[in-house]
């Protein structure tokens, strides 16, 4: 933590060693990046992708300080008029990666809703549908997509799951906590889908609000990341193709430590 001053090391006195920390190869193909970080009750969210978006914030929809996975906030949605909306363009009609690390607190409601010439929403159903899979992250493109039981009501409230919607050669997969629990062929273009996350969109005739908070959401348009089951990220998505710079003081004589600057 730098924040009241710097770390200097004398590497040639003995200090260990400095790398160069991990960063995102496909990072150029990030469509959009939010981190969720800020003040407590924050509006203002910033897409940190390579080419931001403007992200406009709906109703109660704002940044959490208490709750979070990463860094200093997640984004927080009240269940019942938070939403937030972005431009078309995140995917398109070939390889995608949408990602999220989401906690809920209702039981039901969407993630995310992609509406154009075609559609593709992301949501949770906790309740039993005839139309929808119960306990379980759904998706919908031109049929109801999931598995039953695959994320009980209490992991999904009890603290953050990663999620992950991947098309590769036109077939798409979900990913819960990095496991696979669902997969179908999708060749549809999604270029001039809009987005929204929180809710579905207005064209649609009903609504079911997302209860809960949802951190480091990262769509890759292009690239499909994950192909077989994974281990989820354990640190915040990068901003860029390099990483922070590390430094190894397991060995060494000393280091200095100086509380004047933020560096």
């Amino acid at each position: 933590d730098y924040s009241s001053g710097a770390f200097a090391a004398n590497k040639a006195q003995g200090v260990g060693t400095i790398t160069a920390g991990a960063g995102d190869v496909d990072f150029a193909d990030v469509s959009l990046l939010l981190h969720g970080d800020g003040t407590s009750g924050s509006t203002t969210i910033t897409d940190s992708s390579s080419s931001p978006k403007t992200v406009t914030v709906n109703g109660n929809a704002q940044i959490d300080t208490v709750v979070k996975k990463f860094g200093t906030g997640s984004i927080e949605f009240d269940g019942t008029n938070s939403n937030l909306t972005l431009p078309s363009g995140l995917i398109g009609s070939g390889d995608f990666t949408i990602e999220y690390f989401v906690q809920g607190v209702g039981s039901s409601g969407y993630h995310f809703d992609f509406q154009g010439t075609n559609r593709l929403s992301i949501w949770y159903t906790y309740t039993t549908s005839t139309s929808a899979y119960e306990n379980s992250i759904n998706a919908f493109d031109t049929n109801y997509r999931g598995q039953t039981n695959s994320l009980p009501l209490a992991t999904y409230t009890g603290g953050f799951n990663h999620i992950a919607i991947v098309r590769s050669s036109n077939n798409v997969k979900i990913y819960i906590n990095g496991t696979s629990i669902a997969s179908w062929s999708n060749s549809l273009d999604y270029s001039n889908a809009t987005l929204t996350i929180g809710n579905t969109q207005a064209s649609r005739s009903f609504d079911s609000w997302m209860d809960g908070f949802i951190d480091d959401i990262r769509i890759t348009k292009g690239t499909a990341r994950y192909t077989s089951n994974f281990t989820p990220p354990t640190v915040a998505f990068p901003n860029g193709t390099s990483g922070p710079i590390n430094l190894d003081i397991s060995s060494g004589n000393y280091f200095n430590y100086t509380p004047s600057a933020n560096t």
